[in-house]
């Protein structure tokens, strides 16, 4: 797994600053999976819809925090 840093990254009206993921190396489309961790979730409460397959996320307390040290 590689590491990085986007500079930006938006979900529906939110846009987060320099947010850490990680990828696996590949061609674009060819990548089995790419994460975002705790990092970014635990800045959300989030309710899992299954039966209409959507995740509803919320800003919570922790929205505020920096995602880097």
């Amino acid at each position: 797994v590689k590491k990085a840093v986007l500079p930006e990254f938006s979900l529906g009206k939110t846009t987060l600053s320099h947010v850490p993921v990680g990828f696996f190396e590949g061609a674009i489309g060819q990548q089995k999976m790419s994460v975002m961790g705790g990092a970014l979730l635990k800045r959300f409460n989030m309710v899992i819809d299954r039966k209409n397959s959507c995740i509803y996320l919320k800003a919570n307390s922790k929205f505020g925090l920096s995602l880097t040290p």
